[in-house]
């Protein structure tokens, strides 16, 4: 780092890979310079007192000195109950406590007085890059390889653990790990399973079994994990932010130790899913821009290179032109689900907050990014859902375990090689990954669709009770709106189960109690 800052200075980072953040004091130029990797793995908070500027890569370090506020952002907790995390990269639920967003840097001279410095971003999602090759097999080859390189470069290390489900993201990271340490044993699986508390979903009955054959496949160890409960115990929420989706693998004592014991290193197949996200009317958008020549010339790739039927979004045409006349609209659009809920939080809170004004806000802001041919790809991979919850509840030396968590799908390279290849066919359905992992993963699992865990979730009696002390806390009325949260608690508890229509108000809502409940926040939440 200090040699790549002694050759380019502010613009080092312009030829950095990986996960970073750093600050580097300049004595010559009497300067602080900070960075933050370009999708915001690692962490960088700061915060001013007076004159004095603190940063560090945990919210808890920042909230030890005395003179930093303790008072809590409230449109971070309202974001977190609307959309599961805080739409802001550039803050945090705390109002004093601010972070460096992905991609940015932070420069600080002697020289400046006053308020704090602006971040500088310092580097975009790529939207110029087009690789077309004349044979199929080329993309197959091209993406193996820099796959391999994204992986193979986040070991470092005798051994590593991959947390593995039994789908293609996970399983594809342990496989290309074990072919870098040649067979050896470096590998091993760690494994939750869900069959026990959701044993009428036959995805969660077969992710073991899945993940056994990929383990036996592979020849490494693999731990088996049976899931506990899916209510998060709060004692493992971290003092940063509340508990992130509970259908997530949540952070438990368990599964630290299980990697830990082969281990400090840990790889996840995050960010599969948002790299690969099919674009199915990417002609059709084309041709309604303006880019008749592109459009053909892609046409004639799809059938000539990859012999698929080119889909250029004809057919839907007359409804959409029939859509858009007054009257004409065979059905109203969907009303998005944060407006059709804001009943559930404190009506206070929803008109001082302009919320419903911010959820439409923030829909206009999605939609304006715009990209050649993978739209659903970018948005999703600039969700700050992975800097603001993903990568901030994998951060487990917050917690105390001498653990670091790395993700290859989000290495800049193999980023940049996705979005310059045609999405169809190798993004639909994960295809091009699936090619790849041709002879590298057993069939049946190379073959598996995906398979979400998505079911009503029992409830027991001792879960109930520690809702109904989470609804009873006063700082928790500041937020949602108690009464009705306690009528649907007596509802889950009658039926025994949580059905999914509710499950997003009721899991944030108890979920944010579970978080004010600690000692640490209480302080903030009442001062």
């Amino acid at each position: 780092m200090l040699h790549a800052y002694h050759a380019w200075a502010q613009d080092s980072v312009r030829y950095l890979l990986g996960d970073f953040a750093f600050a580097i004091w300049d004595a010559r130029q009497g300067r602080l310079f900070c960075a933050r990797d370009h999708f915001g793995v690692a962490h960088f908070c700061y915060t001013q007192v007076g004159d004095l500027l603190l940063f560090s890569n945990t919210l808890a370090c920042l909230r030890q000195h005395p003179q930093v506020s303790a008072d809590l952002n409230e449109q971070a907790v309202a974001d977190y109950l609307l959309f599961n995390c805080n739409q802001d990269t550039a803050t945090t639920f705390f109002s004093a406590i601010h972070q460096l967003p992905p991609a940015h840097t932070l420069t600080i001279t002697l020289a400046e007085h006053g308020g704090l410095p602006q971040p500088q971003r310092y580097w975009h999602l790529p939207g110029d890059g087009h690789i077309r090759y004349r044979q199929a097999a080329d993309y197959v080859e091209h993406f193996l390889e820099v796959f391999q390189v994204a992986v193979t470069d986040r070991l470092r290390t005798e051994r590593v653990t991959v947390w593995m489900s039994g789908g293609m993201d996970s399983t594809s990271v342990a496989a290309l790990a074990q072919a870098a340490y040649g067979g050896q044993a470096g590998v091993k699986a760690v494994t939750g399973v869900y069959d026990a508390l959701l044993p009428d979903t036959p995805a969660a009955r077969q992710e073991g079994r899945y993940a056994g054959l990929v383990a036996q496949a592979l020849g490494i160890p693999i731990c088996i994990q049976p899931g506990k409960t899916w209510d998060r115990d709060p004692a493992a929420a971290m003092a940063g932010y509340p508990p992130a989706d509970p259908n997530q693998w949540p952070v438990d004592a368990e599964r630290n130790q299980a990697s830990l014991e082969h281990s400090r290193v840990i790889l996840t197949g995050f960010g599969g899913d948002p790299l690969f996200r099919p674009q199915p009317d990417y002609l059709h958008r084309m041709l309604a821009s303006g880019r008749l020549r592109q459009m053909l010339a892609e046409a004639m790739h799809q059938v000539q290179v990859h012999r698929v039927r080119p889909q250029f979004g004809l057919l839907s045409l007359p409804r959409r032109l029939f859509s858009a006349l007054p009257g004409g609209a065979a059905r109203q659009p969907k009303e998005p689900w944060w407006r059709a809920t804001l009943d559930w939080l404190n009506p206070e809170l929803v008109t001082r907050l302009a919320l419903a004004e911010r959820g439409a806000a923030l829909d206009r802001a999605r939609l304006s990014w715009d990209h050649p041919s993978h739209v659903a790809a970018c948005h999703e991979l600039l969700d700050p859902m992975w800097p603001n919850q993903i990568f901030w509840g994998k951060e487990l030396g917050a917690l105390g375990w001498p653990l670091e968590v790395r993700h290859p799908f989000f290495d800049l390279r193999l980023v940049k090689y996705v979005l310059a290849i045609p999405p169809r066919p190798w993004s639909e359905r994960k295809f091009l990954l699936r090619e790849a992992m041709r002879g590298r993963l057993p069939e049946p699992v190379r073959l598996r669709p995906k398979t979400p865990l998505d079911a009503p979730l029992p409830v027991q009696p001792e879960i109930i009770a520690r809702w109904r002390h989470a609804a009873a806390l006063p700082e928790l009325a500041r937020f949602v709106n108690i009464p009705w949260l306690r009528q649907q608690i007596g509802v889950v508890e009658q039926a025994g189960v949580l059905e999914s229509e509710i499950r997003w108000p009721v899991r944030h809502s108890l979920y944010l109690g579970y978080w004010l409940d600690q000692p640490a926040v209480r302080v903030a939440t009442l001062s």
